[in-house]
């Protein structure tokens, strides 16, 4: 329990493996342990993803070319 909290402060999330989802350019979900969004690094491992590029890439002006 602690190890896992302590990972999640150290930038090393595990995420909800029923969540992942595949957005065009990475696969994101969130974090079982501390809630935050993550996503998968290219080469494995998963971090806490920027909510504010995720809102912004994810809107219909930021689709439109």
């Amino acid at each position: 329990m602690i190890f896992g909290y302590l990972s999640c402060l150290l930038n090393r999330h595990k995420p909800s493996r029923r969540s992942v989802v595949w957005d065009s350019f990475r696969y994101t979900s969130h974090c079982v342990r501390c809630g935050k969004p993550v996503y998968r690094k290219q080469g494995g491992g998963w971090r806490e993803a920027d909510t504010k590029a995720l809102e912004h890439k994810g809107s219909p002006e930021a689709r439109q070319p």
